[in-house]
């Protein structure tokens, strides 16, 4: 880590933006060998690099390795400068920030000794409604994939596709996760929760089909991460939750999980007839294709001055203001309607930076379903600039880090780390609130107010004065 901050000047000085770049794989490299110090306790730390490596970093690598040129291709020096600048920052922020982070060992290692009655109720109404929510889902999946037995991938986003589902089942589907968080939060078995998990890694299939891959890649990660931080909680004398079984599992499957991406990107975009070609390194084209969130940060640095400029809430804060305002509930209250999808009406209300950075690099192909994307380090930086950057940086590496203990607490708040945890690893290409804009929904909450209602109804009375108990990892066990 101390190297790294010379790299960077003798690159700086030198104008050399690979000699840049590679005081940014020093840190990456830090980054995960801090993570494989304890892999089991940092397994969410350790994701968060890999799919920032992915998203935003291994383009240049890629180009490095090929021996392609991948600056000065039509973007000004500054524009370069910027996106190796912003890789280092935020990169050398979240190493400094979660090795920093100090953990009491004593509290570290708290697991529930028998689970009550009460959680145990909980765990059964979450159960209840998941199955539900996952019904209404695969409903509202089969619909869109008839919609897309006449149109094209891009439909989805210039707003054509409207579900004609009843808005009961809208309702249930919003649900859907917040009762697998509140079930998985229950810590139940490990028998039970492979059947949650599978089911919702089900859920997405419909998404893959249609053109979506990042549910399914999303979910994939959410439950690697959850089966090791179950096995980093279990005692000494309990099953293990990620075995040989498990390691044997994911090493096989990886190989062919990365060939089928590039695939799955070329068929998606049409470039069938190019695959055999493009396949002679296939680990290399995989990154490549992935890491395309880099040509965000250089495009936004040329038409930054084309961006609108918000006022508060501005763009990183202005995202949870659409997600509370255009959830179905308060629309619903309000009576005011939001318009979906990449067109001009929902570019003038909309506080994503997204659509309008999109709208700024691709003018008006935008509403043809055209765009590039963002990342959580240009919401922040538009509005907070470098400081905005390192602490929001130093805020994600803390709270990365201490994952495994917060999930050692209330249920609630178990259910609101996993919930979070379902994309936060997905941020280095998306907005940067998006892992926590759920405690505005009202869903997230109504999920929560069932479950405790539903398991309330369902305890008998003897036990209800256990209520107070709720959520605690420790709770005694009433026979």
């Amino acid at each position: 880590m101390l190297l790294s901050p010379f790299v960077y000047l003798i690159g700086r000085v030198q104008g050399n933006f690979t000699v840049m770049y590679m005081a940014s794989l020093i840190i990456l490299i830090c980054n995960i060998s801090f993570s494989f110090e304890k892999v089991r306790d940092r397994i969410a730390f350790l994701c968060f690099n890999g799919t920032f490596f992915l998203f935003l970093t291994a383009r240049p690598l890629t180009c490095i390795l090929r021996n392609i040129q991948w600056t000065n291709i039509g973007y000004s020096y500054d524009a370069d400068l910027f996106a190796v600048t912003m890789i280092y920052v935020s990169l050398l922020t979240l190493y400094v920030s979660a090795s920093l982070t100090t953990i009491d060992n004593s509290l570290d290692t708290i697991v529930r000794e028998e689970q009550s009655i009460f959680i145990k109720n909980i765990q059964f109404v979450s159960f209840i409604f998941f199955i539900i929510g996952f019904v209404c889902s695969m409903m509202e999946g089969m619909e869109r994939i008839l919609f897309m037995q006449t149109h094209t991938y891009v439909d989805i986003y210039t707003g054509e596709y409207r579900t004609s589902m009843p808005a009961v089942v809208k309702g249930f589907i919003q649900i859907m996760k917040p009762c697998m968080c509140i079930f998985l939060a229950t810590l139940p078995s490990k028998r039970k929760s492979c059947f949650v998990l599978a089911a919702y890694l089900f859920s997405t299939l419909p998404s893959l089909r249609v053109g979506m891959r990042s549910p399914t890649m999303l979910a994939c990660v959410f439950i690697f991460v959850y089966y090791v931080l179950r096995d980093a909680l279990r005692k000494p004398n309990e099953i293990k939750w990620f075995g040989k079984v498990e390691k044997t599992i994911v090493v096989i499957l990886l190989p062919f999980v990365i060939c089928f991406l590039l695939i799955y990107t070329e068929l998606r975009n049409g470039y069938s007839s190019n695959i055999s070609s493009k396949m002679q390194n296939p680990i290399v084209n995989f990154l490549y294709e992935q890491s395309t969130t880099y040509n965000a940060l250089v495009k936004f640095w040329d038409v930054k001055d084309k961006l609108p400029q918000l006022e508060f809430p501005g763009y990183l804060f202005g995202y949870a203001y659409d997600v509370f305002f255009q959830n179905g509930i308060i629309s619903g209250l309000t009576g005011v309607s939001f318009p979906v999808g990449q067109t001009m009406e929902r570019l003038l209300v909309s506080h994503d930076l997204k659509l309008h950075l999109s709208y700024a690099v691709s003018g008006d192909m935008f509403f043809q379903g055209h765009g590039i994307g963002t990342s959580y380090v240009l919401d922040v930086f538009v509005d907070y600039s470098w400081i905005g950057v390192i602490i929001f940086n130093v805020i994600i590496g803390w709270y990365l880090n201490k994952v495994k203990y917060l999930l050692s607490k209330h249920w609630i708040l178990s259910a609101m780390i996993l919930y979070s945890l379902l994309t936060i690893f997905y941020i280095p290409r998306s907005t940067a609130l998006e892992p926590f804009v759920f405690i505005l929904s009202p869903y997230f909450w109504l999920g929560i107010a069932i479950c405790f209602i539903g398991a309330l109804l369902i305890t008998p009375k003897t036990y209800q004065n256990e209520s107070k108990y709720i959520g605690r990892i420790h709770s005694k066990y009433i026979k």
